[in-house]
């Protein structure tokens, strides 16, 4: 699954960098359809069910694109509204995050999550289920 993912990650940051800069954002709907097909091939040449995608352009226009099926027994077609678990994935777009606001010194990577929580009502009763 790792290669996929890579490759998914770079065409797309490809596709976005040359075609924004290119183009200015003037033809999100030429970009849509370049995404699209994109999308559409890495689905038929890795065979994965489907997958939707959600990209937000510089200039806040957001683009909604799915691919393949959400349910291939019945040929129910995926679209932009379904929405799918992310599974691991998330963990390292969290870490990401956490890291690019660390080193603009919004926080401390020593720092103790408490600081940040511990005023939650949530936050002590989770806690104190380890």
């Amino acid at each position: 699954m790792k290669p996929i993912t890579t490759s998914l990650a770079v065409i797309f940051l490809n596709l976005l960098v040359s075609d924004c800069c290119a183009q200015k954002l003037q033809d999100s709907p030429k970009l849509t359809s370049e995404i699209q097909f994109v999308l559409d091939s890495l689905q038929k040449t890795n065979g994965f069910p489907g997958a939707t995608l959600s990209v937000i352009l510089p200039d806040n226009k957001q683009l909604n694109l799915a691919t393949g099926f959400a349910d291939p027994m019945n040929a129910a077609a995926m679209t932009p509204n379904h929405r799918m678990l992310s599974g691991s994935n998330g963990k390292t777009l969290f870490i990401a995050a956490a890291l690019v606001l660390a080193s603009q010194e919004y926080y401390q990577l020593d720092d103790k999550i408490e600081k940040y929580l511990g005023s939650e009502k949530w936050f002590f009763s989770i806690a104190q289920c380890k």
